[in-house]
């Protein structure tokens, strides 16, 4: 009989992929066929024709990466209960948890974040859980205090009774379900004691959460005094390293509570902050002194120390021994702690005792906290988070893909930790617009994955996926030429798709249905219904002609020097239920970033409704006119525009402001009035 101890913990399964491969081998042939359609027929057209030809050569490359990144699918499937008997060879885990500003991204949020982290089902002695407070807010602190209290029976309770949801606001939610593991009769006799004892856990997280919500509107202001009197004087951009043990394992109990560390770092006006990239190094940094030093945990995803520290697959493999004194104070910094730490692990000295009492680290971990720590280092470079995008993770994970380093992407069902998306039209797209700016960012830039494939380890399907993720952006400006053809083309009595009765027009409704169906199919493979299947695509439209051409927009204006991106928090929303009339509706606001969206949508209608009205084109003397597919593809846009729709007869925040109607109307106008003068050029004759 084989032993366990020796069975793999992870095992990867190839699926069957066969009807993915030939749906997308038929659809890329489908847009060959086009392209070499509209080639052939280049010089009988005008200039609509060829802005398509272009459009439809840029979806054809997107679309050959995309099967790149679909070609090959597997599976990774875990043996968590292995572990069990592995369980003094567990590595010790830090956890990074970041939060900016509390009225965006509410405390008791990031409470029940940490609250989940503290309570997952490992050692407490080999976890320690770092957050970073990148805004200085005393109420973030105070948040975590009182978290710490309730943790203290919240946590035994969670392992006891092997609870599935350990994150308090979901537990005690409506509709949570499979809040246990354990069938047993004990459990449920223990929980209707709990219940009878007036919900105690539910009371206690109340009160938790109206203290922390009472402070952070000022109902009971907080005393700048005692642990709190580093707080007064500072501002969110002018303040010292602050850096708390709020919970301390002094005596290293595996079943006690986890050490739970507040870390803010030092900011001044005159020095780079690199946003959330600088404040993950500090975590980092600050985790140098902890003595937990394993692998980390933050954002979305695990990570070595090693590779974070800047080492290569090749050194790993073959140690070139520990470096000296000056190559670590080039690499980490002059704090002779940190580089004794980083040097034991780059040398492959894994199994490190940290000490006893954290408290005595304090004074060195603020000093790696210093805003000027970094200064003529590699962090930032060659080590920790790479800055220069605002897309940090991206361009992080390129790095060390690029150091030949390999990745596991396991998805876990039930999920392991979800995130608090934001909601409503305004916060979506502003994240959406920060995450494109930020792809487009790393594309233009020598973190680009051509170049790290040519200089470094990055294979080449790496490198057409990386592409594939950073072309997302840019993907807006062909889209809004093609979104415009079918308007341009029934107002000027024009046509830009083939006509009914030719045989390309047969390809196009191919073309169409079969990349739809193979989006379906994908879609409902990953568990989505076709409702959300649906949303998707809509959201899709919507996103790139708003946040993506926006992004576009913020990334020119920054390469020709007239303004710099920043990092925009998004608002976090804590869940909740909306059945009433407006539940699922956009709110808006009077941003620039809904004008063309706005602008479209007018556009769309105008064209749809003038044979309606009996409206004639601008141009209808001796052109053959627009066909079908023109005004079912504008049919289609007004469609996937619907919240817009809505928006134009809703009001309050579900309402599309009038300021930003009245922008949209005069940019119609100006758009005819080009229609009027230049609708009847030829690009080839």
């Amino acid at each position: 009989m084989a032993n366990n101890s020796d069975s793999p913990l992870c095992e990867i399964k190839y699926l069957n992929n066969n009807k993915h491969r030939s749906l997308s081998l038929i659809v890329l042939l489908l847009k060959l066929y086009i392209v070499a359609y509209r080639l052939v027929h280049l010089s009988d057209h005008g200039f609509p024709w060829f802005i398509a030809f272009l459009c439809d050569c840029w979806y054809t490359f997107i679309w050959l990466l995309w099967i790149n990144i679909g070609w090959t699918s597997v599976d990774y499937k875990t043996h968590p209960q292995l572990l069990l008997q592995r369980f003094p060879d567990l590595p010790r885990i830090d956890l990074f948890v970041t939060t900016t500003d509390p009225m965006l991204e509410p405390p008791i949020t990031t409470v029940n974040t940490v609250l989940s982290l503290m309570a997952v089902d490992y050692p407490a002695d080999k976890l320690a859980c770092y957050v970073s407070d990148d805004g200085c807010f005393p109420i973030t602190l105070y948040s975590l205090t009182e978290a710490a209290k309730f943790a203290s029976f919240w946590i035994p309770f969670c392992k006891k009774y092997n609870l599935q949801v350990r994150a308090p606001l979901l537990y005690f939610s409506s509709k949570s379900t499979s809040k246990s593991d354990s069938p047993s009769e004990i459990f449920h006799e223990e929980e209707r004691k709990m219940k009878s004892f007036n919900y105690f856990f539910q009371e206690e997280y109340e009160k938790l959460r109206e203290k922390i919500e009472d402070a952070v509107h000022g109902k009971v202001p907080i005393d700048l005094s005692g642990d709190y009197a580093v707080f007064a004087d500072t501002q969110k951009n002018n303040h010292p390293a602050i850096i708390k043990i709020i919970v301390e394992n002094k005596e290293r109990l595996s079943n006690g509570l986890p050490h739970l560390i507040y870390v803010c770092r030092e900011k001044r006006p005159n020095y780079q902050h690199h946003y959330k990239a600088g404040a993950v190094n500090v975590l980092i940094l600050g985790r140098g002194m902890s003595g937990i030093q394993g692998p980390m945990f933050g954002g979305s995803g695990f990570h070595r120390r090693e590779v974070i520290y800047g080492l290569t697959f090749d050194e790993h493999s073959h140690p070139k021994g520990k470096m000296s004194y000056e190559e670590m104070k080039r690499k980490f910094g002059n704090s002779m702690e940190l580089n004794k730490l980083a040097a034991q692990t780059l040398s492959g000295e894994s199994d490190i005792d940290g000490p006893l009492n954290l408290s005595s680290r304090i004074e060195t971990a603020c000093q790696v906290a210093n805003c000027d720590y970094e200064h003529e280092t590699e962090w930032g470079s060659k080590i920790g988070w790479v800055y220069g995008s605002i897309t940090e993770d991206i361009v992080t994970g390129m790095k060390i893909h690029s150091r030949g380093w390999r990745s596991v992407l396991y998805i876990s069902d039930p999920p392991s930790f979800i995130g608090s998306a934001p909601l409503g039209g305004p916060t979506v797209t502003i994240q959406r617009k920060r995450w494109a700016t930020g792809q487009l960012e790393v594309l233009f830039s020598k973190n680009n994955p051509l170049f790290l494939t040519l200089k470094g380890k990055l294979k080449l399907r790496q490198c057409l996926a990386y592409m594939w993720i950073l072309l997302w952006g840019a993907s807006s400006i062909p889209e809004l030429f093609y979104t415009f053809l079918p308007i341009y083309s029934i107002i000027t009595n024009s046509y830009f798709l083939p006509k009914v009765g030719e045989v390309a027009f047969i390809g196009v409704i191919a073309l169409v249905l079969t990349q739809n169906l193979q989006h379906i199919t994908f879609c409902m493979g990953c568990g989505q219904n076709f409702r959300e299947c649906w949303n998707g695509m809509r959201m899709n439209r919507i996103t790139n002609m708003t946040s993506s051409l926006l992004a576009c927009l913020s990334w020119i204006l920054k390469f020709f020097g007239i303004s710099e991106t920043f990092f925009e928090v998004t608002k976090k929303y804590q869940p909740i239920v909306n059945d009433g009339a407006d539940s699922g509706r956009f709110s808006f606001d009077d941003s620039a970033m809904y004008v063309p969206i706005t602008t479209l949508l007018f556009l769309h209608l105008t064209a749809l409704f003038m044979p309606l009205l009996g409206l004639r084109p601008l141009n209808d003397v001796g052109r053959c006119g627009p066909g079908l597919l023109e005004y079912i593809f504008s049919l289609f846009m007004v469609i996937s525009y619907w919240p817009y729709v809505r928006g134009l007869f809703g009001k309050g925040e579900h309402g599309i402001p009038f300021s930003t109607k009245c922008k949209s109307s005069i940019l119609v106008l100006i758009f005819l009035l080009v229609c009027k003068l230049f609708g009847g050029g030829s690009l080839f004759h």
